[in-house]
């Protein structure tokens, strides 16, 4: 049985983005919202940095090896090392 966050979260996802460091914790209700949350950290560090995203680093895991999420890199020009 897995825990539940008080708002019905089971899942969390941890970004770091290497030139400031800065680290965000979403938290998650399915694996499925990977990218719409990498979305958000992409433009919110986008915006803090001043620096567009170049890669991305993760696990192989099946949320982030996803049709709609490569296409989403792809288009942004974002190369994904695995």
């Amino acid at each position: 049985m897995q825990t539940k966050t008080p708002s019905g979260c089971t899942y969390a996802v941890t970004f770091i983005d290497d030139f400031s460091r800065h680290v965000t914790v979403y938290f998650m209700k399915k694996k499925a919202e990977v990218l719409e949350k990498f979305k958000k950290f992409k433009a919110d560090m986008e915006n803090a940095t001043g620096r567009k995203t170049k890669r991305l680093r993760s696990d192989n895991g099946g949320e982030y090896t996803g049709r709609l999420f490569k296409e989403y890199l792809s288009k942004q020009g974002i190369r994904h090392e695995k």
